[in-house]
Formats: structure tokens, C-alpha cells, sequence
């Protein structure tokens, strides 16, 4: 039997965009939850000039940029990586794959869906609930000996802590999505008092931007433009920064350690508490699913005080951890749960029924059983079974009762961080 995950990104559907980086660690986790050894990339060009109808407001030239600096760099990121492919569908050569070596699952090369959760990051969710491996980005050789011959000519030995900026307007209203140039120039100023180095990474479309964000404080535009070297520069810095951003996965799920500055605009959709809750199961002061206690999340502020806090406790305590983060509060837990249960349906409408959903429901259960959430997920699947739907396509007869009969042959026990 094969042991390859098979993987479509599909540019009739898939953006281009910094999402290729929770497709991939999605994938990634995937992969280990499934003991398989390898992943097998096919992109599958768009209809419009290799790229799908609904763009986002984005140019020919920006999706170009977006595919040549961050979605083709990325596959670099992924040890596991083995087998590349770029082509139209019309090229590719159709075999019959197991469904467990398919990856988003489900997936219809005529039929693919957009905004599949495997873009979205919702597929942390379920993960987290099962206890999954964390999977992790890792630079390349080549890349990290880049960043450590520029970082020991630029700045000898001193520990660099790195700020990702975001200074686009779209989706940011209130600008809660950008540093407070302010807070930061006082956080700097202690930085460099300590003989700790800061550093900016600005956005990719400002990376020669004329006019710096400091003055005294060095920007590095080939982190803006390489994503390895972005990735290495990160590896190899003592903290790196992000507010809500798409470089911060790489925070997130790199060898590294992050902090994330998260504030909640209720007037910008994608980083509403609604949006928050429905797709990662977060709400204030809550972790990011799947991340670990290398990345820290500090809500809504930006203060040096409590900036500074967080360098000080990295400088005593700098190791990487695999341990994931914790659920903040029962609420993380339960929105965690409503999400989970509406990405096992999903799951489901593949129309086969694997060991990981099995594992998934009985740990949900265990929940309901210690009265840690109120709904119970056999009964809830049964209210909904006849009428739920995705992608077209619906969930199998009985569903509920197969699930049921396999969760009762299983002996699974949930070890469920709380």
C-alpha cells in the first residue's frame, strides 16, 4: 500500500495567497496522523490565466507574485515533500488513489469546493481534539546558512527578535491588524539597550518601500521576497512578532519561537470573534489549535510592558516545545467541539468513514460524558443526518449508527488537554 499522501491544490478554487501555508501544515499534520511517509503536491492551473474566477481583488501580476515567492518557495518548507507537480487538469494522468491517501479529503478533481476547510486552517480544530502531532515547517540547508552568514555580518552575535509588519488596508478598518508604531519604538529602544537586536520585515509589496518604519531600526527586504530565507531568518532569531497576518504561520508552526498580538475588529469579517469561534473554536486570550508553547498569543494590546515580559521569559527559557498549547477556558473547549463536529459532517460526505473520525467523535463524547460541553455528538449527527450537506454532496444512510457501532467496538480512551 501506498505511503504517500496525495495533495491538490487547485487554483480553480484555491487562492493565491500566503493560505498555501495552513493548506500545507494541514497536510502535514495529516500525514503523521496517518502514518505515512510522504507527501506527493499537485497544482492544478485556474481557468483564468492559471487562477480562479474570484481573485480577491488581486491582479494577474499579484497572484504571479504570490505563486512565485510564496507558494512554490513553500514546498520547500515540508521535509516530507518528495513529488512536485504543476499542470493543467486536462494533463493529468487519473489513477485510482486510496481515500485515506488523499488529501483535502473527499476531493473531486470536476468538483473541486471552494473554501475547503483544508485552506481555511478549520482542520486545526479536530486535530487539536484528537491530540495530533503538531507538524512543523523547517528551512532548508542552503537557506539557514544564508540567514546566518547575513545575520553574523550585519549583527555579530547579538539575539534578534524580528517584527513581521502588515500595512495593508483590506480587512484591517480599525488597524487592529498592524504594530503600534509608538509602543514598538519604546519596546526597541530597551531592545537595543540590552544588546538584543530588532529587526522588520515589512510586506512584501513594500519590502523597498522608500521611506523605513524606524529610522534606526533595520529592515530586511530579501526576508520580504524569499520565503526559506524568511523561514530560516525566523528559525534563527531568539522571538519573532506577528500581529494577525499570513507570515504567521510560519510562527506558528516553524522551529521557532512567536508571539502573536491578536485583537478581535468586529467591523472586518475575517478577524471578527465570530469569524474566530466558528473556524478555529478561539475566543479571547485563547491559542491558536495545534500551535505549541513555543508560540505565545498576547490579546489585545501592544504595551512594552507586556511586550517586554515575553522577550525577557524567552531569553531564560528559549527551547523549542512540541507540547501543544492548552484550551484557555471550557468556552475554547466547547466552541472547539461545535467546530470539530461540523468538519467531521464534512468529513463524512466523502462517503467513508475512517479511524481518525472514530477517534475524533469518542473524544467529543468523553466531553459530553464529563459534562464538559452540553450536546451529544451521536445525537446531534442523528438530528441533522438527513438534511446536512456539502459540496453537494450528503452525509451516507445511517451514518449515525455505523459511527455509533464502531465507537462501541473501540476500546480509545480521550486524554483531552483542558
Amino acid at each position: 500500500m501506498s505511503k504517500t499522501l496525495n495533495c491538490f491544490y487547485d487554483f480553480t478554487t484555491c487562492p493565491s495567497s500566503f493560505d498555501i501555508i495552513t493548506y500545507l501544515i494541514s497536510a502535514e499534520i495529516t500525514r503523521i496522523r496517518r502514518n505515512l511517509d510522504t507527501l506527493s503536491i499537485f497544482i492544478f492551473k485556474g481557468p483564468i490565466h492559471g487562477f480562479r474566477f474570484d481573485n480577491k481583488n488581486k491582479t494577474i501580476d499579484e497572484n504571479n507574485m504570490y505563486l512565485q515567492n510564496v507558494i512554490l518557495p513553500s514546498l520547500q518548507l515540508i521535509p516530507s515533500v518528495k513529488e512536485i507537480s504543476w499542470c493543467e487538469k486536462k494533463d493529468f494522468q487519473l489513477r485510482y488513489l486510496e481515500p485515506s491517501n488523499v488529501f483535502p479529503r473527499g476531493y473531486d478533481i470536476y468538483r473541486p469546493i471552494l473554501g475547503h476547510k483544508s485552506i481555511s486552517g478549520k482542520e486545526f480544530v479536530p486535530a487539536r481534539l484528537r491530540n495530533d502531532r503538531p507538524g512543523w515547517f523547517k528551512a532548508p540547508s542552503y537557506a539557514v546558512n544564508l540567514a546566518l552568514d547575513y545575520l553574523k555580518s550585519h549583527f555579530g552575535e547579538k539575539p534578534i527578535i524580528t517584527v513581521s509588519s502588515r500595512e495593508a488596508e483590506d480587512f484591517d478598518k480599525n488597524k487592529t491588524r498592524r504594530i503600534n508604531l509608538k509602543s514598538w519604538e519604546k519596546v526597541f529602544e530597551m531592545c537595543l539597550s540590552k544588546g538584543m537586536q530588532p529587526i522588520i520585515i515589512r510586506e512584501t509589496e513594500n519590502a523597498f518601500d522608500n521611506k523605513p518604519l524606524y529610522n534606526n531600526i533595520p529592515e530586511i527586504p530579501i526576508a520580504s521576497l524569499h520565503l526559506p530565507f524568511r523561514t530560516a531568518l525566523y528559525e534563527k532569531s531568539l522571538l519573532n512578532f506577528f500581529t494577525i497576518n499570513g507570515p504567521g504561520a510560519l510562527g506558528m508552526f516553524g522551529l521557532n519561537n512567536s508571539c502573536h498580538l491578536y485583537t478581535f475588529d468586529e467591523e472586518s469579517e475575517v478577524v471578527s470573534s465570530k469569524f474566530y469561534q466558528k473556524r478555529f473554536g478561539m475566543l479571547v486570550g485563547s491559542s491558536c489549535p495545534m500551535t505549541t508553547k513555543s508560540s505565545k498569543f498576547l490579546w489585545d494590546t501592544q504595551e512594552p510592558k507586556e511586550i517586554l515580559k515575553i522577550i525577557n521569559d524567552v531569553k531564560i527559557n528559549s527551547q523549542i516545545s512540541s507540547e501543544l498549547n492548552e484550551f484557555s477556558c471550557q468556552k475554547n473547549i466547547q466552541y472547539s467541539a461545535d467546530t470539530a463536529m461540523q468538519c467531521l459532517l464534512v468529513d463524512l460526505c466523502s462517503g467513508f468513514i475512517l479511524k481518525e473520525d472514530v477517534e475524533l467523535i469518542t473524544n467529543i463524547y468523553n466531553l459530553f460524558k464529563n459534562k464538559v460541553i452540553e450536546i451529544d455528538p451521536f445525537q446531534y449527527m442523528k438530528d441533522v443526518e438527513k438534511r446536512f450537506n456539502y459540496g453537494n454532496k450528503t452525509l451516507p444512510i445511517n451514518i449515525t449508527d455505523k459511527m455509533f457501532a464502531l465507537f462501541k467496538k473501540t476500546n480509545l480512551s480521550s486524554s483531552l488537554a483542558s
